[in-house]
This record gives structure tokens, C-alpha cells and sequence, in this order.
């Protein structure tokens, strides 16, 4: 009879603590519906609280009167201590319940918590939320070594209970190659958030392991209203340093102001290859990691210090130009054939210099060499007839219909091109 009133306690215990649930979420307690699982948190909700608590008063009274009869214990004043215990604001199971968000905040909750998942094997589901907290508050240098280790721990280990969905999934291998922001894992950290509270946290707050917690919160004198729980950083501000930027269209960029185009251009390639590099770093770390996976990479950051070593001659080129604007020079070094778009086409070789009476300033590039097509020279022609109409009077060498060219013919187009390029004040254009 001790027991089966024991079993009745609990039972009022933990289902005041779901009616009282049942209300914050403002659902009617006598509301009867079919539960969707079988666990006891969905199955206390879906019952008439309201009319299940007063039949366990009433089999724990028929209990304790039995008990009473058989020489047990006397139950009688039982109520009015009760009520004492609650006038004088004592711990009572089944008085408070914690919200979801109260729990994931605390970290004194989150161990209780860990410990009811145990008893399923699902305690992996709080692990990688908390790992991805961890990730949140860390530097961001450290971010592809704590996201590293949260793929191999939590979503490539096979006993983990963590499943995130592909879209999630993709992103977070997107991370892993340094080509997008960690936003992935905090979408998967949401993920495993609602799994928790969908599927275990009605359980968790009807264990006997919530009520252990309850007691002991009561006990250390702990209050969620002034325990430190930092505000979560604005990720969407934070993370705007980790995605690329989007670059202004160059078309309407003029040569005065391409310089510092191209320096923020180069700016933009600079943090990528950071980027890159501490991705790369946090793969070689991992033993687990497929060497495929650390080629690619290195491949690509061989292509972005190519890419920047290119952008950065560019800028030393065109601030020279601008240095010296009015007083360069272009000579068409040579006319050649080139395969282009399995066609072929003419191509000059053209060298861009200072004048010959020009004060050149020493440890400074004297100029540089570029080849253009016959339809380059064209385009240019173009776009230089309406800053200065006397252009049109010069007439550039037309494209025969033979597959090639002799060689009478890329000389005479070789001193054609020399002449518009002669008289053209525009040289910086090419």
C-alpha cells in the first residue's frame, strides 16, 4: 500500500507539472486529443488533467484512509502541511515548470538535462547544441577547427543522434571548404533545438531527474531571472566580415577611380584567402580527413595567391598610369595569328612605355606589355569617336575572309593600328 501511494504521488506530481505546461502554452488542460508518441509527457498532454488529478486525489485519499485502517501512517494533516509548505514559499514538486528556453540558457539545467537524454542515447542532440554555442562566442580564427570538430563528433560519427537536413548538411560542407559562412550550423543548432523541445522536453519536466533539479535549484538559492546568460550576437552583422562581398559593377567605373575599385576588389580576395588558409589548416589537423577533400582546397587557394598576385600588378599598373597620364606611349611590337574560340584571329603584341623625354622616377616600372585582337582595336575605335570625332578620318584594318593571314597583311594592319594608337590621347583605355 506504501507504494502504491508512492506510485499516486508521482503520478499527481508530474501531472500537475504538465497541466501547468498545458497552460503556458495556452492549451486548455481538459482538452482530451490522441497523442502523436508514446512517451509519458505526450501522454499525460493528452489527457483531461483536470479530471485525471481529481481521481488521483481521490485513489491517494481511499489510499492513505486504508493505510490508516491497517495500522499505517496517518495522512490526515497531510493537506494542511501542504499548505503551510506553500505559504511559506517551500519547494513542492510539480509547483514550477521551466520553459524550454529557460533550460537551454542554464547551464546548471542543461547538465540534468544531458543526463534524461542519456537514458535514450539521444544526450549527442544537446552536445552539438552546445558545441555550436561554444563555436558562437569563440573567435572567428577558431571557427573551421571547433566547426571540424563538431562534423567528425556530431554529424559523422555514426552514434550520434544528430540528423540535420540536406539543405543544412550542404552548407555546412560549404563552411568546411571556406566558401560560405558558419550560418549552416547555427541553422542546424535551430534543428536540433526543435527536436529537443518537440520530442523530449514534455518528458524531461515529468522525470524524476526534473524534480531532483527543481530540489536542488531550491536548495543553492538559484534565479533564472539573474543568471548571466549573454545576448546572442547579432550573427547577421557578425558574419558580414565571413561572406563574400559583393563588388560595385565595373562597367561605370572610370580609369581615375579604377585604382581604388581595384583595391577593394583586392581587399575582398585578401580576407577569402584567409579564410582559406584557416580552413585548410583546421582539414591537415583532422587525421579523419579524406586527402581529396585537402588537394581541392589547395588547389583553390593556389589559384586565389595567382588571382592576387595578378589584381596587385594591376593596381601598381594603373596608379603608374595615372602618375604619368598624358605622357605614355604604345608601340605594336609584333602582328601574329591566335587560336581563339577555335577561330583564327589577328593579334598584336603592344608595348605600353613612358615617352622618351619623360622624367622617370627610379625603382618604379618603366611600363608593361599586352596583345589585343582586331576586334579589341574596333570596340576601341568606337568608343572613342564621340569624345573625339577627327578619329573617324582614321580607318582600321578590316578582318579578311581567309582562315589566314599573310604576313603583307598583318604588317599593313600592324602600321594601321600604330597610327590610330599614335594619334589617340586615350591610350590608358586599352
Amino acid at each position: 500500500m506504501l507504494f502504491c501511494r508512492y506510485y499516486i504521488a508521482t503520478e499527481i506530481m508530474q501531472s500537475t507539472t504538465m497541466s501547468n505546461l498545458k497552460r503556458l502554452k495556452g492549451m486548455d488542460a481538459n482538452k482530451e486529443f490522441v497523442p502523436q508518441k508514446t512517451n509519458k509527457g505526450d501522454l499525460l498532454q493528452a489527457r483531461n488533467l483536470n479530471r485525471y488529478l481529481n481521481q488521483l486525489h481521490f485513489a491517494r485519499a481511499q489510499c492513505e484512509k486504508r493505510l490508516k485502517a491497517i495500522g499505517g501512517p496517518d495522512y490526515v494533516s497531510s493537506s494542511k502541511v501542504a499548505s503551510e509548505n506553500l505559504n511559506k514559499n517551500i519547494f513542492m514538486p510539480g509547483q514550477k515548470v521551466l520553459s524550454m528556453s529557460v533550460i537551454m540558457q542554464s547551464g546548471f539545467c542543461r547538465r540534468y538535462f544531458s543526463k534524461f537524454l542519456q537514458k535514450d542515447e539521444v544526450h549527442s542532440l544537446l552536445g552539438f547544441w552546445e558545441a555550436v554555442e561554444d563555436m558562437k562566442s569563440s573567435d572567428k580564427e577558431h571557427w573551421h577547427k571547433l566547426g571540424n570538430d563538431i562534423v567528425q563528433m556530431y554529424i559523422h560519427n555514426p552514434s550520434s543522434s544528430v540528423r540535420l537536413n540536406k539543405n543544412t548538411l550542404k552548407g555546412i560542407e560549404e563552411f568546411i571548404m571556406a566558401n560560405k559562412g558558419p550560418e549552416a550550423f547555427f541553422q542546424g543548432q535551430e534543428e536540433v533545438y526543435k527536436s529537443l523541445e518537440s520530442n523530449y522536453y514534455a518528458s524531461f519536466i515529468v522525470s524524476d531527474i526534473y524534480h531532483k533539479m527543481l530540489a536542488d535549484v531550491d536548495k543553492q538559492g538559484i534565479d533564472f531571472m539573474q543568471e548571466s546568460s549573454p545576448e546572442p550576437e547579432d550573427m547577421d552583422s557578425s558574419m558580414e566580415d565571413v561572406k563574400e562581398p559583393k563588388m560595385p559593377e565595373p562597367s561605370e567605373v572610370s580609369v581615375f577611380d579604377h585604382s581604388s575599385y581595384a583595391r577593394s576588389q583586392l581587399k575582398v580576395l585578401t580576407e577569402r584567402l584567409s579564410y582559406k588558409k584557416q580552413a585548410l589548416e583546421a582539414l591537415r589537423n583532422n587525421p579523419k580527413c579524406e586527402k581529396k577533400v585537402v588537394s581541392m582546397l589547395e588547389s583553390e587557394i593556389e589559384n586565389l595567391i595567382l588571382e592576387q598576385n595578378m589584381l596587385e600588378n594591376h593596381i601598381e599598373k594603373t596608379e603608374l598610369w595615372i602618375e604619368y597620364l598624358g605622357i605614355w606611349q604604345a608601340t605594336i611590337m609584333e602582328a601574329m595569328e591566335k587560336k581563339e574560340n577555335d577561330k583564327v584571329v589577328p593579334y598584336f603584341v603592344i608595348r605600353v612605355h613612358l615617352a622618351n623625354d619623360a622624367e622617370y622616377i627610379p625603382n618604379k616600372m618603366a611600363g608593361w606589355v599586352v596583345s589585343r585582337s582586331l576586334n579589341s582595336f574596333h570596340s576601341l575605335h568606337q568608343k572613342l569617336v564621340p569624345a573625339a570625332s577627327w578619329l573617324k578620318k582614321i580607318d582600321l584594318p578590316t578582318k579578311p575572309i581567309f582562315k589566314t593571314f599573310e604576313r603583307n597583311y598583318l604588317e599593313k594592319a600592324k602600321n594601321s593600328l600604330q597610327t590610330f594608337l599614335s594619334c589617340s590621347k586615350y591610350i590608358g583605355t586599352i
